[in-house]
């Protein structure tokens, strides 16, 4: 066998946490993303005020949105087939759909950070729901787009994000 790489040259490297607090927030943005660079998020213990549909948007360095086409994405949610479908997206890389009466969950968030390209792939799983499962597979539309930070809100206005919804972001680490 080959000898193993030293942990700074491969593994997770720890770049952000974002927790919510004691005060309900409408959105969170993650910042830190550079070109070149694949990341993970973890969204952890995820807790919504109402049922609502997530959207995940990825900013540019000025932090504006990529406007009505700029990002195109495939969803898949088991269990709910009418969902499975290739669209172009307004101003939202993807939706996570989920259930009536569920407002937590988790999800990890694949990152890949070209310095002219971004995509990414989620996989979702609704908390004690039937086994039901989350695949969203994201891609800016255009070239010399890449995701400089990344806003996640939900479709109702008056939800919010409650404590102790927890994000982690770390860097792949390549040899």
């Amino acid at each position: 066998f080959p000898s193993p790489l030293p942990a700074s040259q491969a593994g997770l490297k720890f770049v952000s946490e974002t927790l919510v607090g004691s005060t309900p927030v409408s959105q969170i943005e993650i910042s830190g993303f550079e070109a070149d660079k694949m990341y993970v998020l973890f969204g952890r213990k995820i807790k919504l005020t109402n049922n609502a549909t997530l959207q995940f948007q990825p900013l540019a360095a000025n932090g504006s949105d990529y406007g009505t086409s700029g990002v195109v994405y495939r969803t898949t949610l088991e269990g709910y087939s009418s969902r499975d479908k290739l669209v172009a997206s307004p101003n939202a890389l993807s939706r996570y759909y989920h259930s009536t009466g569920n407002t937590r969950f988790g999800f990890i968030m694949d990152i890949n950070n070209t310095a002219s390209y971004g995509s990414v792939i989620i996989r979702g799983v609704l908390c004690g729901r039937n086994d039901q499962k989350l695949h969203i597979y994201g891609s800016m539309s255009n070239n010399n787009e890449r995701i400089h930070k990344l806003r996640i809100y939900q479709s109702v206005t008056n939800n919010t994000f409650e404590q102790p919804t927890q994000l982690l972001l770390y860097e792949y680490l390549e040899s």
